[in-house]
């Protein structure tokens, strides 16, 4: 040989290999499994890291992590509405930049249970009800609300209305001598959700002055 050789690595920058990476959203029904595969290149083999929102899903059991020299395998069994989000890659092996890029999945499930269920107005036979939409809406728009009134003597709930389009509703014809719980349960097209239920029981009676 003509010329010196020195015998070291052959650096190279952590690349995403965007064209096969999986960019837009996956959508998956409830109870589906869900692989996200991504392929890279770089020397020494970049480290890895995943995250869903500002969770490092690293040593989280719920997940399934696979990697290679040459990708990345996310492995999500039976997904549910809370699966939903936008899962971010970042890889690194301190030569140039870390590289990132993401895969947002959409899991088409009932709703989650609504939000900051409250009593107002009580009078004589009557309350009214007013809660917030579900955080997680199962991947459809919410488009109606199911009311539902227990006894606090009893164990069985009993509807109240199963066509309620806004987030409040009166409810009338009401014992003054029983008290009530109340429920509310947010519905879409994939079918009805989690209840949002109050935690103390409640008298449709006129307060004193």
């Amino acid at each position: 040989m003509t010329e010196p050789t020195q015998a070291k690595d052959i650096l190279e920058e952590p690349e995403i290999d965007l064209d096969v990476a999986l960019r837009t959203s996956i959508v998956a029904k409830a109870g589906e499994d869900v692989q996200l595969m991504i392929p890279f290149k770089g020397r020494p083999t970049p480290s890895v890291t995943w995250r869903k929102g500002e969770k490092n899903i690293g040593n989280d059991p719920r997940y399934n992590i696979q990697n290679t020299e040459s990708s990345t395998l996310v492995d999500i069994p039976q997904v549910t509405r809370h699966d939903t989000g936008k899962y971010v890659l970042t890889i690194e092996n301190g030569v140039g930049q870390p590289k990132s890029t993401f895969v947002t999945v959409k899991v088409l499930d009932t709703p989650a249970e609504c939000q900051k269920l409250q009593i107002k107005n009580v009078a004589r036979g009557t309350v009214t009800l007013v809660w917030e939409p579900p955080l997680i809406n199962g991947g459809a728009e919410v488009t109606n609300y199911v009311i539902e009134k227990r006894d606090a003597t009893k164990r069985a709930w009993a509807a109240v209305t199963t066509k309620c389009s806004h987030t409040s509703f009166k409810i009338t014809n009401l014992s003054e001598k029983t008290a009530y719980f109340f429920r509310v349960l947010a519905e879409n097209e994939n079918g009805i959700g989690e209840p949002c239920e109050t935690t103390e029981p409640v008298k449709a009676s006129e307060i004193p002055g």
